[in-house]
């Protein structure tokens, strides 16, 4: 594998932010029975689900057959044949995920070489070798894959007979969880998830936690068939096929299954998502769901659409192929045959477009950043205004008490009423009396209180008063502390303001 298709580090939160001018594009994969085809639409970085079809039992078909399906089924998309990513099937590959020093990122191919013999015991000469970085952490997580040459040789020999040009080839457990990222970006990069994969003769479980695959394991599915004569049961009605699979080994599933989380490393019951992909294994699929209890989730493009189970490895084929930055980059097909429309005009129409809409965008911001700016002074006047109107009625306020005082002051002034009321008791009261403080409140509230030898006859005296009435003590008369022995009280009474004129 190349430097140049050496895996990136995978960008959490960043999955769906690259721009580009591809529409439209295809997935191809295929199994030991069925060619599958998968269109995919970029509509402003939404993904929209195009349809799927089947060529099936296309090793048995002529080259122009396969030719013919895949050329109309881009002819009734609306694909360019370059757009077209190919996938190889992950039931016939075996993958081992192995750590390396975070340094090995730069020469990633030449420390593979140095641990193969750790980790796969095969003849080597038969296969080819490439690294997959699947997570980073203190350490690099690296899926190798070992593809024979012979595989590799009849897929190559399929893009010959078939005249295809693609703009990749991977292996199908990376477009599957590729088109995962894009459509669920969210639940990617943040969280657990178990995908089931059904093939033709067994199962692929893949996890992945917080944006890393942590599992790829492939299991063949047992049968316990109990018909070795290959008799149909007439009287029932039931077919060969529909006995064969009644007959699911479900121990033996529930082992491999269990055997799956736990190198993983993920408890059942804190999986956030599980998914079902595939047309196969059905009654597997029933299994899981209404026995073993997983509640499988459907798969939903950009708008809401759900998409067929048997279409969603196409789906993440098609996204490779529209999107040239994806999570795992792992791309088998060799530099010089990868092919990429031209979209030069395109791209020079799209960018004068792109100027005269920032040229807008950016007259109309000017217009609201003058208008922000006006409204701010205007908030900033407003705001003084509101503080003067406090500070005058504040003031209109303390005149208005001020006036009332005056008023009062005259009243007093005018009619000489102080005058009077204490040249008055200087003549009525006792020689013996003493007032210590005169009070008048509210205008017309009298109130005495000082010393005497007689302080049980000063009401009398009080009462006599023409401008008095309603005299009465405030509290006990008690002996005062003085030389003299005098008591102490204290009377209120109201003034009558008429009789002082």
């Amino acid at each position: 594998m190349s430097k140049e298709n050496s895996p990136k580090t995978i960008e959490k939160g960043k999955l769906n932010m690259d721009f580009n001018l591809r529409s439209k594009a295809m997935g191809i994969h295929f199994d030991s029975v069925n060619l599958h085809a998968v269109g995919v639409r970029n509509n402003i970085n939404q993904l929209l689900y195009k349809g799927w079809e089947v060529l099936p039992n296309f090793e048995n078909r002529s080259d122009d057959e396969v030719q013919d399906f895949i050329e109309e089924f881009q002819g009734r998309k609306g694909i360019k044949p370059a757009d077209t990513f190919l996938l190889l099937p992950r039931s016939e590959v075996i993958c081992q995920i192995a750590e390396f020093p975070s340094e090995a990122a730069n020469n990633l191919d030449e420390a593979m070489e140095y641990q193969l013999v750790n980790y796969f015991a095969l003849d080597r000469e038969e296969y080819d070798f490439f690294p997959q970085i699947v997570g980073r952490g203190d350490q690099l997580k690296v899926m190798i894959i070992a593809i024979k040459k012979a595989l590799l040789g009849h897929c190559f020999g399929f893009i010959r007979r078939w005249d295809l040009k693609l703009a990749g080839l991977s292996l199908d457990t990376f477009g599957l969880v590729n088109g995962y990222a894009r459509l669920e970006p969210d639940r990617f990069s943040s969280g657990q998830t178990m995908i089931f994969r059904g093939f033709p003769e067994g199962l692929e479980v893949i996890g992945v936690r917080d944006g890393s695959i942590v599992l790829s394991e492939y299991f063949a599915i047992e049968r316990l068939e109990t018909n070795p004569d290959n008799e149909s049961d007439e009287e029932d009605d039931v077919t060969r096929d529909e006995a064969f699979l009644a007959h699911l080994d479900e121990q033996a599933l529930v082992k491999a299954v269990e055997k799956t989380f736990s190198s993983a490393r993920m408890d059942p019951n804190e999986v956030d998502t599980y998914r079902w992909v595939g047309d196969y294994q059905h009654d597997v699929r029933d299994y899981l769901t209404d026995e073993v209890g997983l509640p499988f989730d459907d798969w939903k493009d950009g708008n809401g659409e759900t998409i067929d189970e048997g279409a969603l490895v196409g789906f993440g084929g098609a996204v490779g192929a529209v999107h040239d930055n994806v999570p795992f980059e792992c791309n088998l097909l060799p530099e010089k045959q990868r092919k990429r429309h031209k979209r030069l005009p395109v791209i020079l129409g799209s960018a004068a477009l792109v100027i005269a809409a920032l040229f807008l965008v950016f007259s109309q911001v000017k217009g609201y950043m003058g208008l922000r700016e006006e409204s701010r002074n205007l908030k900033t006047t407003l705001n003084k205004f509101e503080a003067n109107m406090n500070e005058v009625a504040i003031a209109r306020g303390i005149l208005e008490s001020r006036k009332e005082e005056l008023e009062l002051y005259k009243r007093f002034q005018t009619s000489k009423m102080l005058v009077k009321i204490v040249a008055s008791m200087a003549n009525d009261l006792p020689a013996d009396t003493y007032l210590n403080s005169l009070i008048i409140k509210n205008e017309n509230e009298l109130a005495v209180q000082g010393e005497s030898d007689q302080p049980f006859d000063l009401q009398r005296v009080l009462d006599k008063m023409p401008f008095l009435r309603d005299v009465k003590s405030t509290n006990a008369i008690t002996p005062g502390r003085n030389k003299d022995g005098k008591s102490r009280f204290m009377y209120k009474a109201t003034i009558i303001l008429e009789e002082l004129h």
